[in-house]
């Protein structure tokens, strides 16, 4: 028997898979950048709590990927079935923010635990970011700040590595295929007369 990375490879040899793959991946990338930005925004300027700005930031993008997915990857675009692929890319959507935020509070807590061990970090880290942002700022002519980079944006990143996954499969797999579950248990049937 084949050891799951194997069949993944494999699948991955089909040109058609890897298109989706890699199209998936640039969409992921954008609700990405929309889920972070809303967090980070939702944190620093509304002074909300990590575990909610991780939930509402992975809802902005969730929203934004649905409509660049169906357009864009698995050939979903003319499918019919809109009303149905929304409710399961709700359903997979729920799943996966579950994974993304139980992963990024895990990370959160490893990073918080790693700076508690080595507090000298956390200086050096800092002191990387400000250098960074002169650096920008002389080149750009303009001053620039990433400060924004912190703690809890890696954290962030780390939990959406790992929605990232749930996500991608749940969707090739259940939202944009026809299951026949849809059907089953939103359609009602029509009385037989």
């Amino acid at each position: 028997m084949k050891h799951w990375s194997e069949l993944l490879l494999e699948k991955f040899r089909n040109p058609e898979a890897l298109r989706n793959f890699a199209i998936y991946l640039g969409i992921a990338c954008i609700g990405v950048a929309s889920n972070l930005i809303t967090a980070t925004i939702l944190r620093r300027s509304f002074s909300v709590n990590f575990g909610s700005s991780i939930v509402l930031g992975y809802l902005a993008g969730m929203v934004i990927g649905f409509f660049l997915t169906k357009a864009f990857a698995f050939n979903a675009r003319n499918s019919g079935n809109a009303t149905r692929e929304a409710i399961k890319f709700f359903m997979v959507s729920m799943v996966a923010l579950t994974v993304t935020w139980f992963f990024s509070e895990l990370t959160l807590r490893g990073i918080n635990s790693w700076f508690l061990r080595f507090p000298n970090t956390q200086s050096l880290i800092e002191a990387l970011v400000m250098e960074t942002s002169n650096n920008f700022s002389d080149l750009c002519g303009f001053k620039i700040s990433f400060a924004f980079i912190d703690r809890q944006l890696f954290a962030n990143l780390g939990g959406i590595g790992f929605g990232f996954f749930a996500n991608f499969f749940g969707h090739k797999y259940f939202t944009f295929k026809s299951t026949g579950l849809f059907n089953r248990y939103f359609v009602k049937s029509k009385p037989v007369s």
